[in-house]
């Protein structure tokens, strides 16, 4: 919300409300004041499990940090944030993305998150939460380098952590977890990106950024299938 908050005390995430699915909106201003402040690129996650939203975003004052603010009530009110970028010393966060499991089973309830850590040890980095958000484990390093965080549950409580790489080869990859995130199977190139800019970069001019990052969803009820969404850059004058 940089437009009215601006950064004024620690704040830069701005947060609305609907309870009539999507009609009207209450803008309900800053967050609750914290030590780390909170600096944008904020994401939602729901557990249909206790009904708790997670709303993460980054660290206004304190780059180390990934606070993830719970609301019990349907996002009336918001909870004193706890961190989820715990033992990442160093640590400079940035693009984090959160996902629940919402699958009946062992993987039900728990909240994962995905972000990229451009600290001391940088990377693209995961943590999970089995309290239903309250407390994150340690960090699991999946990369060295990347961007552009994407995590999703299958309806299997498998994992996906998808992201785009710009080195050794330009591509969109995916690690899957089996364990509810506690380790991940080798890399896989989902795709390869044809853009050349910075992230993918579609140079549309005027300050206006772009990115090939993706986003991605999995099927509610058939584990096997999975579904990405893109921009890229072509050949040719279309971009």
């Amino acid at each position: 919300d940089s437009g009215s908050i601006n950064g004024a005390n620690n704040h830069f995430t701005g947060t609305s409300r609907s309870t009539d699915s999507g009609g009207s909106w209450t803008d309900q201003g800053t967050l609750l004041n914290s030590a780390n402040g909170d600096a944008g690129d904020p994401v939602f996650a729901r557990s249909a499990a206790t009904g708790t939203v997670i709303l993460a975003t980054l660290g206004f004052s304190n780059a180390n940090s990934l606070p993830i603010f719970r609301s019990t009530d349907n996002g009336a009110t918001w909870l004193a944030p706890g961190n989820g970028a715990v033992a990442t010393p160093g640590g400079n966060h940035d693009k984090e993305w959160g996902a629940a499991d919402n699958f009946g089973g062992a993987g039900n309830g728990k909240f994962y998150m995905f972000w990229r850590d451009f600290g001391t040890t940088p990377g693209m980095s995961f943590t999970r939460s089995l309290d239903d958000g309250i407390t994150w484990s340690d960090r699991l390093l999946l990369a060295t380098g990347g961007q552009g965080a994407q995590v999703a549950v299958g309806a299997d409580h498998a994992v996906y952590c998808m992201w785009f790489q710009s080195t050794p080869t330009r591509n969109l990859v995916v690690r899957k977890s089996t364990d509810l995130g506690v380790s991940f199977a080798p890399l896989v190139n989902a795709t390869t990106i044809l853009s050349t800019g910075s992230n993918g970069d579609l140079a549309l001019g005027g300050g206006f950024r772009t990115s090939v990052f993706p986003q991605l969803i999995a099927h509610p009820t058939d584990a096997t299938q999975l579904y990405a969404v893109w921009p890229d850059n072509p050949a040719g004058a279309d971009k």
